[in-house]
């Protein structure tokens, strides 16, 4: 069946019954609204102290506030504060006892006073150093039973915390017939103000009755110790002493300045812990694993020098294995090691540049002694001058390894300088090179009057055979030979100049060193790489310079200068 409509009672629908029904509505309504904003605004302040934001009405319905509820929220946070009170008291008597426990703990006396210098606290050392006496002192005036004489109370601790509202100290503190060193630590309030002085009294009487023999004893030490500065200031060598834990216990100034380390900043440090140097580490690594007599070359930089110091670590006498201490014997050895090495060199190059002419010799002279009869006279006579001409660079092999062994072992040249004239040594040393087979044409060019020059005759002459020799060495068959004078700027000027293959500029750089080859190739031309090396040590011996101008494929010129007569 449809529905159908109530009519509603006549004194429901009485004016004066609506007009009353809209009233009620509209104070339900301001009750409604005056409770959603006193919720909003709770809410809100609960918001603002958890430190998040506010919620506009926009973005949360009236009755979408009530589903957060803020009273649970408001009671789950008082929850979680007394939770947390809880645990923070449980913490704060913790943290009570621990205190509690290093104030009765610790070995000196301590007073905690008030600013009016009441005692508050006390820990039983008070009463072992400080009073001899028994009963509770909290509240009694501290200058009544600790500072009990004028001098004492002049020295108060206490006062100058108070004066200063910072940290104090006094030392030699003396009460009760002993001597303190008394340390006064405040406690501010948050506006800053001294509401508590912590008072630490450590006994150093004993201290005080050991201090004469002490200062005895450092005397002793300080005299012991310069005595070995001394010592140590005389050795050349470098020397690291270190104690059976391998810590720096001593150094000297020679080992300082190697080592770039400074004594008075490394005692106390392992030794490893410090040095950079990578072949001083491994030599004591090796030492640390047990390796004795253990003798170590190293290379160090000094000045912008390589330097070749020998490392020898020795032990210490001791009863104990594990106690050893050990020192470190750093001696510079750059100079035999360079003769060594020299020695090395002439040997290996001898070895080497000797064997190719020996083995022509021996193989030619063994031909003619085999085949005598068999071969004519044109060839026993081509034979016989490869085997001269083998001969003459064995001669110069070894004339340029004695000299220069000579001059690396410091035997230095030993000169006989007299005036001569330069043209007349060039012309002496020209006329060895004019029947050479290469077919070379020697110009000698004097500049102006003849140079007269003040040097050895025989070494200028193995100056000059040995520039003519190279420049002819490395030009091609046929090509002319410059040899010019000329005297400037106080000196006699001599150069040699070729049409030969030239160097390049790092070439030249280095054709002064000792067995430099450009070309070091078995197809290379013969030679020792002794000849420049030679000529300098002889050009500045007598007081002169000598140069290389030189470019590949156009030749070379090599000039040296010579003091005037």
């Amino acid at each position: 069946m449809p529905p159908t409509e109530r009519s509603l009672p006549q004194s429901e629908t009485d004016p004066a019954n609506l007009a009353r029904l809209a009233a009620e509505n509209a104070e339900l309504r301001r009750n409604n609204r005056d409770v959603f904003d006193y919720i909003r605004a709770k809410t809100n302040q609960l918001l603002n102290t958890m430190g998040t934001r506010s919620l506009p009405p926009e973005e949360l319905a009236d009755w979408s506030l009530l589903e957060l509820d803020p009273i649970g929220i408001v009671a789950q946070s008082f929850q979680y504060v007394l939770e947390n009170l809880r645990e923070t008291n449980e913490r704060l008597q913790l943290a009570h006892q621990e205190v509690q426990a290093v104030f009765e703990a610790v070995g000196a006396a301590v007073l905690v006073l008030d600013p009016q210098m009441r005692i508050i606290a006390f820990n039983d050392r008070v009463r072992t150093l400080l009073l001899n006496a028994g009963g509770d002192m909290t509240g009694v005036l501290c200058q009544k039973v600790v500072c009990r004489s004028k001098p004492a109370m002049q020295n108060c601790v206490h006062s100058k915390v108070l004066a200063s509202g910072r940290p104090e100290a006094s030392a030699d503190f003396y009460t009760n017939g002993r001597f303190f060193d008394v340390i006064g630590q405040p406690i501010l309030d948050p506006q800053g103000r001294v509401t508590r002085i912590v008072l630490a009294y450590n006994d150093v009487t004993e201290h005080k009755r050991s201090q004469s023999d002490l200062l005895v004893a450092l005397d002793e030490v300080r005299r012991a110790k310069e005595q070995i500065d001394t010592l140590l200031r005389t050795m050349s060598d470098g020397l690291v002493a270190t104690d059976g834990k391998r810590r720096i216990v001593l150094m000297n100034q020679a080992a300082e300045e190697l080592l770039g380390l400074c004594l008075h900043e490394s005692p106390g440090l392992p030794l490893l812990d410090v040095i950079s140097h990578a072949g001083l580490r491994t030599h004591l690594e090796a030492v640390a694993r047990g390796e004795a007599h253990l003798l170590t070359d190293m290379e160090f930089v000094i000045d912008g020098q390589k330097r070749v110091f020998q490392a020898r670590t020795t032990a210490f006498s001791s009863t104990a294995a594990s106690d050893q201490g050990r020192i470190t014997l750093l001696h510079d050895v750059t100079r035999a090691r360079d003769i060594e090495r020299v020695k090395d060199e002439i040997l290996s190059t001898a070895a080497h540049q000797l064997r190719t002419p020996l083995s022509s010799v021996i193989g030619y002279s063994d031909l003619l002694i085999q085949a005598y009869h068999d071969i004519g006279d044109e060839a026993r006579l081509e034979y016989l001058r490869l085997i001269h001409a083998k001969a003459e660079q064995l001669s110069e092999i070894v004339s340029n390894l004695l000299d220069i062994s000579r001059i690396e072992a410091s035997e230095g040249v030993t000169l006989t300088c007299q005036a001569h004239s330069a043209t007349l040594i060039c012309r002496d040393a020209i006329a060895g090179f004019l029947h050479s087979p290469s077919g070379h044409p020697i110009e000698l060019v004097v500049r102006g009057e003849d140079v007269p020059i003040l040097v050895d005759h025989f070494a200028i002459l193995q100056v000059l055979e040995n520039l003519l020799s190279n420049a002819m060495k490395y030009s091609p068959p046929g090509s002319p030979v410059v040899v010019t004078l000329w005297a400037g700027d106080g000196m006699g000027h001599v150069s040699v100049c070729d049409r030969g293959i030239g160097m390049t500029g790092e070439q030249a750089a280095q054709a002064f060193d000792k067995f430099y080859r450009a070309d070091a190739s078995n197809t290379a031309i013969a030679g020792t790489g002794l000849g420049l090396t030679i000529v300098r040590h002889l050009v500045e011996a007598h007081g002169g310079r000598v140069a290389i101008d030189s470019q590949v494929g156009e030749g070379t010129v090599v000039h040296c200068t010579f003091p005037l007569a």
